[in-house]
């Protein structure tokens, strides 16, 4: 890092998945997790993210420096030039995206010492969540929301919620576990001698047995960061009320004072706020940081977009700043093949496993038929029967091949999951392919909005 800082991000990010990559083949993660043995490579996967952030955060300290210099004078030029929507739209999330790596980035490298209480922080090292280094500084030297100087929320309500949530979890996984049988699903002898809704019931069971063993790990990693204080995340400021140096206002005062949980200060302002951006001791305190899964909102989603949002959230957050975007060159628009290559990442991650890279390279289809789905239905006023309607239809099609997808994740072989995909006749693939190949030819029209003066 401190040898070649320009490019060290880019360099850690290759030096441990490659050894990731060796640890999966070493320790035959494909055959521990058949048998239900949680390896250390899942682990290993918790400090490759935590190295590369810092590596990643380490680099942005020397370039965005200058980017603070010259932002001014790039603001100006760039506000007389006339822009598209599509132009700006993209404009403003490049400018998100330089705030969020802004107020992650390190000026200094980080000690040993530091580095290693990052690394191994208790709820990090086994099972996540991974969150930036510089809110475990603050967290540690009591700085930026955790200043003695400022009020601190009771830690019992959050902490007793996530411990419920996590008893319940293990009641589910006792529930559903003990019926489970994979070779249901990957032996196709088993799998065609039921009929169609029974093969899709069983991935579904299958792949909820998956979903809530990882609940009752997150959630037991979320009781203890809260009662550790370092699941606190800021205040958000009541509905409607203007937030401390920042004029974000109602819900969205949350997602932006924070914005990916960490650091501090309004988003506009990253450089100049120093603590918690919204009004001290009021509205609700945000504990988003220990929080790795919305349990309701992925097992019944309003669209598959919500996947990546309320599944492993501190893992897709890093997958966005780490890979996603920073793959994307400046000035251009995020395509399909960007999406299929960070999918590509999370399997590499996960294991060498034939079902996990259908699995994710499934995902990426699945994401992108969302996408369409709203396309196609944009031209639909909002608030209508027909609205509803498609809401509801969207959702029940998140649920349907969320399972299916997810049955190649669980049987993890190439046969298995072939047997799996072809035992519902695919319906998971082609149903996307032909939403995305739709959405590419009919161009519904969207209603006018009405101008307010």
């Amino acid at each position: 890092m401190r040898l070649f800082r320009r490019q060290c991000g880019f360099l850690t990010f290759l030096g441990t998945f490659a050894y990731l990559i060796g640890c999966h083949i070493i320790m035959r993660t494909h055959e521990t997790r058949t048998e239900g043995v949680l390896d250390c490579t899942g682990a290993l996967t918790v400090l490759a993210t935590k190295l590369t952030a810092v590596a990643y955060n380490y680099q942005d300290g020397l370039t965005l420096l200058k980017e603070k210099d010259q932002g001014a004078k790039a603001k100006d030029a760039q506000e007389k030039e006339e822009l598209t929507d599509e132009q700006r739209r993209r404009e403003e999330r490049m400018e998100r995206s330089r705030l969020e790596r802004r107020k992650a980035a390190l000026v200094t490298m980080p000690s040993l010492l530091e580095l290693m209480g990052y690394l191994f922080c208790f709820g990090l090292h086994m099972t996540g969540p991974f969150f930036e280094f510089k809110a475990y500084d603050d967290w540690t030297t009591k700085q930026g929301i955790w200043s003695p100087t400022l009020k601190q929320p009771s830690v019992l309500p959050p902490f007793f919620r996530a411990f419920v949530q996590g008893i319940l979890a293990a009641l589910v996984f006792l529930l559903v576990s003990p019926s489970l049988d994979l070779t249901r699903i990957s032996d196709p002898l088993k799998n065609r001698a039921y009929p169609f809704h029974l093969r899709w019931l069983f991935a579904h069971q299958a792949s909820l047995v998956w979903r809530f063993r990882a609940y009752i790990l997150w959630s037991i990693t979320e009781a203890a960061m809260v009662i550790g204080g370092l699941g606190f995340t800021g205040w958000e400021a009541a509905k409607g009320e203007a937030v401390k140096r920042g004029g974000v206002k109602g819900e969205a005062a949350g997602k932006q004072l924070n914005g990916n949980g960490d650091g501090d200060g309004d988003a506009s302002k990253p450089e100049d706020d120093k603590t918690c951006a919204a009004p001290v001791g009021e509205g609700k305190a945000l504990w988003s940081r220990a929080r790795n899964a919305d349990i309701l909102g992925f097992e019944f989603p309003k669209s598959c977009l919500d996947f990546a949002t309320t599944w492993n959230i501190s893992y897709g957050l890093w997958l966005r700043l780490y890979v996603y975007e920073r793959m994307v060159p400046p000035g251009r628009k995020a395509n399909f093949f960007h999406m299929l290559a960070t999918m590509f990442v999370s399997a590499v991650s996960h294991g060498l496993n034939w079902g996990d890279f259908i699995f994710f390279a499934n995902w990426a289809l699945v994401v992108a038929s969302s996408k369409a789905i709203y396309q196609l239905t944009s031209g639909i006023p909002k608030g209508t029967i027909a609205h509803r309607i498609v809401a509801v239809l969207h959702t029940l099609y998140g649920i349907f091949v969320c399972s299916y997808m997810a049955s190649a994740f669980c049987v993890m072989t190439l046969s298995g999951a072939y047997s799996a995909y072809s035992g519902m006749y695919y319906t998971g693939t082609i149903i996307p392919i032909f939403l995305i190949v739709l959405s590419m030819v009919y161009k519904p029209r969207r209603p006018k909005r009405v101008k307010s003066e």
